[in-house]
């Protein structure tokens, strides 16, 4: 978590060369500091499937700068109280190799399955409606009350609980613009299922549901190629195949988020992606227009005067369904909107830009969705 989150933030910052240059490090030092075991290409938790000899030699391996030096790191890659306080906190539990988190006393199953089907029930409000308002109070009480038990539930004896309640933590962290936390959740919650007694088909739907989870996270905190490898990792994971139009869909989206971030990557990999999605929900306008939104920006991500047109007769595709479809939920309306503005600024289309770019900043507003008023 530590390294990652240096990664996502130093884009922002500049280079890994400026970093070294006010810190007083040579780059050498800095890249063995912020190394990982294995390189990129070993995603973490792959490492959870190891023996108990190899896990131990693998950790010996991490390199945990030291807590003045990652506070060093910290002030120069933050500039916000916030994330500094969660970029030390996974430094701490790095130099720990421990959850330091504690709770005073674990919630009685009873009281915490009452409490997961009240937050679900309001997350689903948060997650369905149509109206602004209901979302942003929905979230709004998604975060409060989440994060009220969160650190009550036994990650061992409630595995099912105490996933869910990451999961719904993930989805209002990724919401309201802190894709730290969200990746946090969401690598908690696969760890708690990785460490789970014994393989339980009945935590398959978690256990995706975690994975995808993290996907998404890494997309949003620009990490493009793990959450790639991740995603492609992902679609031979057991109980994939269970309900095809969810998840297979779910992750050929995050392959298409990744593309648009990966402009390297060949077009025709994204056009069939989106074929792929698409074909699995061949009676859902809402579901496609989600892929056509990813594969318009693929597109436009290029820029060739082919990719222009393709976006362009994309973009046509879409005006059609966000007036068509009244069930699209204000995230859905504002991923299209987000398209709308990319096509205008590709194009020229100055007048467009303003126009689309409005709308979607009054819609952010009123459903208090600021990551996504943040990328408008």
């Amino acid at each position: 978590m530590y390294v990652d989150l240096v990664r996502a933030y130093l884009p922002a910052y500049g280079s890994q060369a400026r970093l070294a240059q006010a810190l007083r490090v040579s780059q050498a030092f800095l890249s063995y500091l912020l190394a990982t075991p294995g390189g990129r290409d070993q995603p973490w938790h792959k490492t959870l499937d190891l023996p108990k000899r190899e896990l131990t030699e693998y950790l010996k391996q991490a390199k945990v700068p030291s807590t003045t030096r990652a506070r060093e790191i910290a002030n120069q890659l933050c500039t916000d109280r916030e994330r500094r306080s969660v970029l030390m906190h996974y430094a701490r539990l790095a130099q720990s190799r421990a959850d330091a988190a504690t709770a005073p006393a674990w919630l009685d199953l009873g009281t915490t399955n009452e409490a997961i089907i009240a937050l679900g029930n309001i997350h689903a409000v948060a997650l369905k409606s149509t109206d602004p308002e209901a979302t942003r109070r929905a979230y709004r009480q998604v975060w409060a009350i989440g994060m009220g038990f969160d650190e009550r539930i036994d990650p061992r004896q409630q595995v099912a609980a105490y996933v869910q309640v990451r999961m719904f933590l993930h989805d209002a962290a990724s919401v309201l613009d802190r894709h730290d936390l969200a990746l946090g959740h969401a690598r908690r919650a696969v760890f708690a299922l990785a460490m789970a007694p014994a393989p339980d088909v009945g935590l398959d739907r978690l256990r995706i549901n975690a994975l995808l989870a993290e996907c998404v996270a890494l997309n949003n905190l620009g990490l493009w190629r793990d959450a790639l490898m991740l995603s492609r990792r992902a679609m031979s994971a057991r109980g994939i195949g269970d309900e095809p139009d969810q998840w297979q869909r779910s992750f050929l989206e995050q392959q298409l988020t990744a593309f648009i971030g990966s402009p390297r990557i060949a077009i025709y990999e994204a056009e069939n992606a989106a074929d792929r999605a698409c074909s699995l929900v061949p009676d859902s306008p809402v579901l496609q227009a989600g892929v056509t939104v990813r594969l318009a920006r693929a597109h436009l991500a290029r820029a060739s005067a082919r990719d222009l047109r393709n976006a362009g007769r994309l973009v046509s595709a879409l005006e059609r369904v966000i007036v068509s479809e009244a069930s699209l939920t204000p995230l859905r309306r504002m991923q299209v909107l987000r398209a709308f503005i990319e096509h205008a600024r590709a194009t020229g289309d100055r007048t467009a830009e303003a126009h689309h770019r409005t709308q979607a900043r009054d819609l952010a507003a009123a459903a208090n969705l600021p990551h996504q008023r943040r990328l408008a």
